[in-house]
């Protein structure tokens, strides 16, 4: 297991100041931008034969520093480390170059992962290169049809201005012409954030999320539900810091996971595949004797 990732203090901010820890710092999630090279230490888990599991919480980070009360830090903060993690995984083209490894994201759920998967589909038909060019470019407006339109509808106070307006239509700084402004951002190359996570197709990058990543659930969790529906079907773990107050009886931990089955919100077979199928996938994926010599040996080899 390892944390997935390491807190860096601002380099210029810490040359200031006797102790860096006081300064203010970055987040570093070790797939996307980091200022060290972990793919060693990909290849390594690869050579190996074990998943990438990962457990750590974002207590102190931006929004979650109150002084007197821990609900307020602690609510979310294993879901908002994970979520920068898998993101990092997708953008920095982890899941692309490792395509045999796994990650498990530990305790958090897998509510926050639901909502990410869909986020990033919804981005990438914005904001990958086909869709950037054909909806975003700003030369693709037509000036004439804009000018057209103000004049109709904006009435004088549009008209008196309509050469400023039609100049630049950025309401932002650089306050450029929509020619500077395609320039600008062909030179900065960014016209495609899901460059390095090498995709094509929408399908294809939930199949990264999807088949590379496993969530750590509590038993008293309902969302759990929610992984076992389209649009979503990811695949949570079932997983228990019963020394923590998650289940409040140390005794009933796996009673308090079957409610969900009680209640109708997932089937015997997802709490079969949430209590054992996921995680016995999750680490024979590169190494299928993972679990020979144990107790469930028999049962793992009967998975397909």
């Amino acid at each position: 297991m390892i944390s997935n990732h390491v807190k860096r203090p601002i380099p210029a901010l810490a040359r200031a100041v006797a102790d860096p820890s006081t300064v203010r710092y970055s987040i570093d999630s070790l797939g996307y931008e980091s200022p060290h090279d972990y793919d060693r230490f990909w290849r390594a888990c690869v050579d190996l034969k074990v998943a990438v599991t990962a457990h750590s919480g974002s207590m102190g980070w931006h929004g979650r520093e109150s002084i007197d009360n821990f609900s307020f830090n602690h609510i979310g903060h294993f879901a908002a480390a994970s979520h920068a993690f898998a993101r990092a995984l997708i953008f920095g083209g982890v899941v692309k170059r490792f395509p045999m490894l796994r990650f498990g994201m530990l305790e958090g759920g897998v509510g926050w992962a639901c909502n990410l998967v869909t986020d990033l589909i919804a981005h990438w038909e914005k904001r990958s290169t086909g869709p950037m060019e054909r909806h975003l470019r700003p030369t693709n407006l037509d000036r004439n049809l804009l000018k057209d339109l103000f004049t109709r509808y904006g009435g004088p106070a549009y008209e008196s201005k309509m050469d400023e307006l039609l100049s630049s239509t950025s309401i932002v700084p650089p306050f450029k012409t929509n020619d500077e402004l395609t320039e600008r951002e062909y030179a900065l190359r960014q016209l495609d954030d899901f460059a390095a996570a090498g995709v094509a197709s929408a399908e294809e990058l939930k199949r990264q999320f999807v088949d590379h990543f496993y969530f750590g659930a509590e038993a008293d969790d309902p969302m759990t539900a929610w992984a076992f529906r389209e649009p979503h079907t990811l695949h949570p773990l079932f997983s228990s810091d019963v020394s923590h107050f998650d289940v409040t009886d140390m005794t009933d931990v796996l009673d308090e996971a079957w409610e969900l089955v009680e209640h109708g919100m997932i089937t015997e077979a997802d709490f079969r595949e949430f209590t054992f199928e996921n995680a016995a996938r999750l680490h024979t994926a590169l190494n299928p004797e993972f679990f020979k010599g144990t107790a469930v040996e028999g049962a793992v080899a009967k998975l397909s």
